[in-house]
């Protein structure tokens, strides 16, 4: 071969291999490809479906390829699949060998799901949520209406400041076998006084999830009272009033039957429960006596319910709810020796709340009972209260509360009276919340040697996660 020859066929060899990588490039450009920077990572995808499919999902399918530190800044590097990475080391003329992959991922025999606030752990025939619920509270107190003064006063009627844990609840709840039957497990590792069991019931709905007519036992809140129904995280001010812990059962072992039925604009236009419980509070062994305690409570939501929760959060344009309700509780105990002991209580009750203009929210409630102990001496007493507040933002909000009780209606000079004022900052509606308040109660027959008026500024952190 002449060397004319040979350097015609050098170049000619030379134009094939110039236009196979021409060819070959225009074929890589004509493939789809997106680096998607985000949060100190990056995402590569070689498909436009799946991307999209990312960016509302944030799930990359079962093929992904994740590399540490492979970023030109030391970034993780998720990739689509095997075609990614080699398309993104043909960008990024990456030679060295790459760090060691991750290993595949674990399924679990179950799904998790972080739905904030708390862990979703479902199965075929089982769901399990599990919350967690702390508030840390500073209180400072005043005591400045004593009438007759001690020489040495008393260390419980300084003036003082106190933190402390107001609550820590750990819950549980879900469904097991069918969605009809629901459960719920709750405990409170604040709870000083050795009972830190608050919920403990099972719950099945007779109408198919229509919650027509249901069924919960085991220990639950009996249903008396919108401000106790409410949880205490849901609360407008830092604390329920002081009504609270004279007129309303709590929480009791027993049964009830409930449900709701309306219109499919106000499925929950009428909300019913009707209970029979021991009477003798949490986590009993056994009845106290031969009597049960008897509670009921139906309340009428003509525009759809309020809810149980204070404050208009959910910015409602109008909802008012209306509520009836009672408690009997015979107390009555005979001991094996001796005189008998306890109380027989009857309460009847009314309440309403309204949630209007996307920032108002609105509860008054009255209370009139009576209670005869067991020398047969009968106690007239009735309470009210009015609550309210206005949502500036929906992170800013001002309320306020005026609460009156008389303990006994045949005795002059003997009320107690509760004003407070406060404000809250949502930062997650009540799942993370800043509130602060101060108010004073008064109680007019209180000994003239001891406190009258207590004066409390409250500061609260909650978290629900």
């Amino acid at each position: 071969m002449t060397h004319r020859a040979g350097g015609a066929l050098r170049g000619i060899a030379a134009f094939l291999v110039a236009l196979a990588a021409l060819t070959s490039d225009a074929g890589a450009q004509s493939d789809y490809y997106q680096e998607v920077p985000k949060e100190g990572r990056i995402y590569v995808f070689v498909t436009s479906d799946l991307q999209k499919a990312w960016e509302v999902s944030g799930e990359m399918g079962n093929k992904v390829v994740t590399r540490l530190g492979y970023g030109p800044g030391g970034e993780t590097v998720f990739f689509e699949n095997a075609k990614a990475v080699e398309l993104y080391n043909a960008r990024h003329g990456t030679t060295e060998a790459p760090p060691p992959e991750l290993p595949a991922e674990i399924k679990l025999p179950f799904n998790v799901q972080y739905r904030y606030p708390g862990l979703r752990l479902s199965f075929p025939k089982a769901e399990i949520n599990l919350s967690s619920r702390m508030q840390v509270r500073y209180t400072h107190e005043q005591f400045d209406d004593i009438r007759t003064r001690p020489a040495i006063l008393p260390t419980a009627l300084e003036d003082k400041g106190s933190f402390r844990i107001r609550r820590m609840r750990v819950k549980f709840d879900g469904w097991i076998y069918s969605r009809e039957l629901t459960y719920e497990l709750q405990w409170d590792l604040a709870d000083t006084s050795g009972n830190q069991l608050q919920d403990a019931n099972l719950d099945y709905d007779f109408t198919a999830g229509k919650k027509f007519i249901r069924l919960k036992v085991g220990q639950f809140k009996a249903p008396f009272s919108q401000q106790q129904l409410t949880s205490s995280g849901n609360q407008q001010l830092v604390d329920r009033s002081i009504l609270d812990a004279v007129f309303v059962p709590g929480r009791q072992l027993g049964a009830q039957v409930w449900g709701q039925f309306g219109p499919a604009t106000a499925a929950d236009f009428v909300d019913w429960r009707v209970g029979a419980f021991n009477g003798n509070g949490r986590t009993s062994t056994a009845n106290d006596n031969d009597e049960f305690q008897y509670v009921g409570r139906v309340m009428i939501s003509p525009w759809g319910g309020v809810g149980y929760s204070e404050s208009n959060l959910e910015a409602y344009p109008f909802r008012l709810s209306i509520a009836g309700e009672f408690n009997s509780n015979d107390a009555i105990i005979q001991p094996a020796t001796g005189a008998r002991t306890g109380t027989e209580v009857e309460t009847f009750g009314a309440g309403i709340v309204l949630k209007a203009v996307k920032a108002l929210f609105l509860h008054g409630q009255y209370y009139d009972g009576s209670s005869e102990n067991a020398a047969g001496v009968e106690t007239d007493r009735d309470g009210w209260m009015v609550q309210g507040g206005w949502l500036f933002t929906p992170k800013w909000e001002v309320a306020g509360r005026y609460a009156v009780l008389d303990p006994n209606t045949s005795v002059d000079n003997n009320d107690q009276t509760e004003w407070r004022g406060g404000v809250s900052w949502y930062m997650n509606r009540h799942n993370w919340k800043i509130q602060a308040d101060y108010g004073e109660t008064e109680n007019e027959a209180a000994a003239a040697t001891t406190n009258r008026t207590l004066s409390e500024i409250r500061v609260q952190a909650q978290l629900i996660f």
